[in-house]
């Protein structure tokens, strides 16, 4: 993340000083500003025992029956997410004289999304052995303990562009802005894959105190799936200087992102999302 980081600040700084170089016309500069931003991710959403045989229908492991296998509290279903990384420009095709206007911001999208784990497990005892005591002459039962643990899991990559309509809080005094605005993005969802993972195995309790476990799993790889999103972006940035300088032309900033995303994939079909993300960044002005 550095790497890319660096690059863009170097790029703005050469076009900035090659701005101010020229003359420039009595109308505002129609350009922006550059962010550069990571955070969380939403998706893929919730993925039931029925979800996962629909997406990996030719599963082995999914075939057996879990009926006697009982869904553990901590891998209940649920909404959940992985991270990003947004890389945008801006510009103000509204300028005038008097004002920049609201900045319209294009750029490219990389967000990693999960869901899972769902986890079904069972356990049964066996009575093993019994064992007397010598002093009190009581009885004890040595348990065998059996388990078996099915673990399932989908991971994708989404690339795409994502662009959004900005309107911001007056800066020319105050270190501190405020902004908020419409967004969309769209693009292709790859490298999807379910990872199902099925652990069963034996113990003995102490005095024995012996245990064996077999492991199996299996990776399946899922088609090409598209997606859309529609978000209402909003922020709060800090310049990071008063003075004039490079610094003085960059934010950090917090930004919020209600918003829907549906997914268009053939496997299980077509799916409605709504949550939330918080991306964290490093925007750079290339005006004054």
């Amino acid at each position: 993340m550095l790497r890319p980081c660096l690059a863009a600040l170097v790029m703005v700084h050469v076009l900035a000083a090659h701005a101010q170089g020229n003359d420039m016309p009595a109308q505002r500069p129609a350009w922006g500003s550059v962010y550069y931003m990571g955070g969380s991710s939403l998706g893929p959403g919730d993925l039931f025992l029925a979800d996962y045989r629909a997406l990996a229908p030719g599963s082995q492991l999914l075939q057996a029956d879990l009926s006697d296998h009982n869904l553990t509290w901590w891998s209940l279903p649920r909404v959940d997410g992985g991270s990003s990384l947004t890389f945008l420009a801006g510009m103000h095709p509204f300028a005038t004289e008097a004002r920049n206007g609201p900045e319209l911001r294009v750029g490219v999208r990389y967000a990693l999304g999960h869901s899972g784990p769902l986890e079904y497990s069972r356990t049964r005892h066996y009575a093993y052995d019994t064992l007397q005591s010598l002093h009190t002459g009581g009885q004890f039962v040595v348990d065998s303990i059996t388990h078996s643990r099915y673990e399932m899991r989908y991971d994708e990559d989404r690339i795409g562009l994502d662009a959004s309509l900005i309107f911001r809080t007056p800066e020319a005094h105050s270190r501190w802005n405020l902004y908020g605005g419409v967004g969309v993005g769209g693009g292709i969802a790859i490298n999807r894959e379910i990872t199902i993972h099925h652990s069963t195995g034996w113990s003995l309790e102490p005095p024995y105190d012996t245990h064996e476990e077999k492991k199996t799993e299996e990776h399946i790889g899922l088609g090409t799936g598209g997606w859309f999103s529609a978000s209402v972006p909003m922020g709060l940035g800090f310049r990071l200087a008063r003075r004039e300088g490079l610094l003085n032309r960059m934010d950090l900033f917090l930004e919020y992102r209600p918003q829907v995303l549906i997914y268009a994939t053939g496997d299980p079909g077509t799916r409605t999302l709504f949550g939330s993300e918080w991306l964290l960044g490093l925007r750079a002005r290339l005006y004054r």
